[in-house]
């Protein structure tokens, strides 16, 4: 049975943190206690990121993601930035071809991040347990809203649901999981 999203991955603004974890089963456990949807188990995702040449994407702290998702085969094309919160996505088909389309006009790929994930719905935000691969376990809690002025009260929820799951802002990762690369690859 495929759970309906609702309301839960459409917004123009994502509220989001991320905690590095130790053991992403205590947390599936809490999720559950909880009374948490299952949206996807066992899932993995390949999110290609896209730059042109001169790198102005990234130079105005934007990026370009192409995302595919399995088992779902669900292709995204996903833009975020300039703004910390700022984050929009459409649904396509063809990740392949979307991908070649982005090469065709001139941008270039700068990175493949491969993870694996399972999504839960916990009241109005969305969890995730991430296994990016050579850098450990992570549980993103996060919710996306269209405007600017929702932005208060989906901090306040967020902040709600990582309490509910013992998260330790000890364990608080601010940088996305490119800067995560990005940074290893410097050291």
């Amino acid at each position: 049975m495929k759970l309906d999203t609702g309301e839960h991955f459409i917004g123009r603004f994502e509220v989001e943190q991320k905690f590095k974890c130790d053991d992403l089963q205590v947390i599936g456990q809490r999720l559950k206690a909880l009374g948490s949807q299952p949206f996807m188990q066992g899932g993995s995702e390949t999110d290609i990121y896209l730059d042109l040449p001169d790198n102005s994407l990234s130079s105005n702290n934007q990026a370009l993601v192409v995302r595919e998702m399995v088992p779902s085969n669900r292709v995204l094309i996903i833009s975020k930035g300039p703004g910390v919160d700022e984050c929009r996505s459409v649904e396509t088909k063809g990740f392949v071809e979307v991908c070649q389309m982005f090469f065709g006009l001139g941008y270039q790929q700068t990175r493949c991040i491969k993870k694996a994930r399972d999504v839960h719905f916990l009241g109005k935000c969305h969890v995730t347990l991430d296994k990016l691969d050579g850098f450990g376990a992570f549980v993103e809690v996060a919710i996306m809203v269209e405007e600017e002025h929702q932005l208060l009260e989906a901090k306040r929820l967020v902040d709600e649901a990582v309490q509910l799951l013992g998260l330790s802002l000890t364990n608080l990762e601010t940088r996305s999981y490119a800067q995560i690369i990005d940074a290893a690859a410097k050291a």
